[in-house]
């Protein structure tokens, strides 16, 4: 493949999900166990950016257009599965009578989230979906999905060269930025933490690096200047000590999600490699088989912790209670729908559009 290592050798990128997973559950669970949890979005993005760009642009090297149903066959396979069995399971609990006031209207919503508008409502100043709160960032991620190949599309339009196509989404991430920093982002945090237009940055600028790998000259300057497994190491203890900052307590929460953002490229790039010896500390780390197992589950589990996490919560648990409750349950859960319900969908979904299964 022109763009170097095959996607399943990116093993280090399951590790990045898996502890970034962790670290949005501490701060779920309790903020000051981890206070620069919000900043762990971004991070995600630029990796979810990068590895859907990197996708998207080798099919339709392959099959000549840009391949839009199996791309949207595999985005769906990939989301709306183990999506549908959390918001399933919530809104039978509620109407079975489990629920209390304070899990708000779950039937509506369940709804909103469903259908990727949770970050909407959030960016408008409303205050649901309640229960399903953490699923703004799946509407982010989905409306990212759909954007991307009309982008990448266009682009092809004028150019198959993927630096044309890395330019484009480059100066998109820009844009965004310059949304998330001007005046009435400042004066409205809802805004600028939820709405896509200030969002859509880390995304479209993880997918710039993906495209420019294409290019091998530039692909073999961003190896030699990241791929030291120091910058790796220097990298992700920055991105950890940041997770340690209550950066919104600070005003600084806006400047911060740039910088994880920015630090997010070197991180990704010097992840890349396979190395036998001499990893360093952060490699050794993120490929740990407890941190790829972690990011192997880290969707369904994202889903299901926060939901129970908050159910428990309104029951009047106390957070050490809710951690020792909700944390083995919520793993419990997402490795079984991992395994009964995520798997086979994404099996399925290959199997249709006729991509080759990754290396497991």
């Amino acid at each position: 493949m022109s763009a170097g290592s095959p996607p399943h050798a990116w093993r280090a990128f399951d590790g990045v999900r898996g502890i970034l997973c962790l670290v949005v559950a501490a701060f779920h669970l309790k903020p000051r166990l981890a206070p620069g949890g919000p900043l762990t979005l971004e991070v995600f993005c630029v990796l979810s950016g990068f590895v859907i760009a990197h996708a998207l642009w080798s099919d339709a090297d392959r099959v000549g257009r840009m391949p839009t149903i199996a791309y949207a066959s595999r985005r769906a396979a990939r989301v709306l599965p183990a999506l549908l069995v959390t918001l399933v399971a919530f809104t039978l609990a509620a109407a079975a009578g489990w629920a209390t006031p304070a899990w708000g209207q779950v039937e509506r919503d369940a709804w909103v989230a469903a259908t990727f508008r949770a970050n909407l409502t959030r960016a408008a100043g409303l205050d649901y979906p309640l229960l399903f709160g953490h699923t703004w960032s799946v509407a982010l991620e989905v409306q990212f999905y759909a954007l991307l190949p009309l982008v990448l599309g266009a682009c092809r339009l004028v150019s198959t060269r993927p630096l044309v196509a890395a330019a484009t989404t480059a100066l998109l991430g820009l844009a965004s930025l310059a949304m998330r920093h001007a005046p009435w982002a400042v004066a409205d945090i809802a805004w600028a933490y939820n709405a896509p237009a200030s969002r859509l940055a880390a995304p479209m600028i993880g997918a710039a690096l993906a495209l420019v790998r294409f290019e091998p000259g530039m692909r073999a300057r961003l190896d030699g200047w990241w791929g030291h497994p120091r910058v790796l190491t220097l990298t992700t203890v920055l991105l950890g000590a940041s997770f340690c900052v209550p950066w919104r307590r600070l005003g600084l929460l806006m400047p911060a999600l740039t910088v994880a953002l920015l630090a997010s490229v070197p991180l990704l790039v010097a992840a890349m490699p396979e190395r036998s010896r001499d990893a360093g500390m952060a490699d050794r780390l993120l490929r740990h088989p407890w941190s790829l197992w972690m990011g192997d589950v880290s969707y369904p589990f994202f889903l299901w912790h926060y939901p129970l996490f908050g159910a428990l919560f309104f029951a009047g648990w106390t957070w050490p209670w809710v951690a020792f409750i909700g944390l083995p349950t919520s793993l419990a859960l997402a490795a079984l729908v991992h395994h009964l319900v995520e798997w086979p969908a994404r099996e399925w979904a290959r199997r249709v559009t006729r991509r080759p299964s990754p290396t497991p």
